[in-house]
């Protein structure tokens, strides 16, 4: 018997079935974390205001966020399209210059909303940015962060109010087999301002009114593959 013709057909088989088995798993793992009909997305953000709010009394000079959660809505019975879950610290340009801030995939569709959430970290949570939590207590954890000068002195305002925002796009994008970017405009002129009256973040009797004003300041998202902070 020739043995060597013997082992020589065991091994050449012990390869075809090691080759078979290692393709067969790279396959698995690229359909799982490239499926074929998805689309990588990308959320921006930017600042369409002034940085000074009326007679220059309060400059900002650097604003955060805690997002999570973000999506586009196809606005039917269809479950929403999670981009990104987070949370992540988006830390805002605010001299107009626009940021991309997450990626995600999603399958092709109609989207009529960008949906995302500037999130208070829950009891436990241990945010990615130790500065939006203080401590255990309620109190002391945080969503957004401003920074900046009323009258020349500094000041750091700390929201406690998590926020669900639901923007409308400027128009429908339809998605098919595409890279998208959806660029989300704000306007942090707004922020200290309330009827013409200029607010002291110092004040907390004002944290209510600043709170709302950070919601709405989030107005307008529409798509901008080009990353040029205009409507494509």
């Amino acid at each position: 018997m020739n043995y060597k013709r013997y082992w020589g057909i065991i091994l050449y088989f012990i390869i075809i079935t090691v080759m078979i088995i290692y393709f067969s798993a790279c396959n698995d793992l690229f359909v799982i974390s490239n499926p074929p009909d998805s689309n990588k997305t990308s959320v921006s953000f930017k600042n369409d205001g002034g940085q000074n709010t009326p007679l220059n009394q309060v400059t900002v000079s650097d604003a955060k966020a805690l997002v999570t959660q973000v999506e586009l809505e196809t606005g039917g019975q269809v479950e929403d399209n999670e981009i990104t879950k987070g949370p992540f610290v988006v830390n805002f340009i605010l001299n107009g210059t626009i940021a991309t801030v997450d990626t995600g995939s999603i399958p092709d569709g109609d989207f009529v909303k960008v949906k995302y959430n500037i999130h208070k970290p829950d009891d436990n949570e241990i945010p990615p940015d130790p500065e939006f939590r203080d401590g255990s207590n309620s109190s002391q954890r945080y969503s957004f962060i401003i920074k900046g000068f009323v009258n020349g002195n500094s000041f750091i305002y700390k929201s406690r109010q998590s926020i669900n925002i639901i923007i409308t796009l400027d128009k429908m994008i339809s998605l098919t087999n595409n890279k998208l970017n959806v660029t989300v405009l704000f306007n942090s002129n707004s922020w200290f301002v309330s009827n013409g009256t200029v607010l002291d973040p110092r004040d907390p009797g004002n944290s209510s009114t600043i709170d709302d004003n950070i919601k709405n300041s989030f107005r307008r998202a529409f798509q901008d593959n080009d990353m040029n902070g205009i409507p494509d």
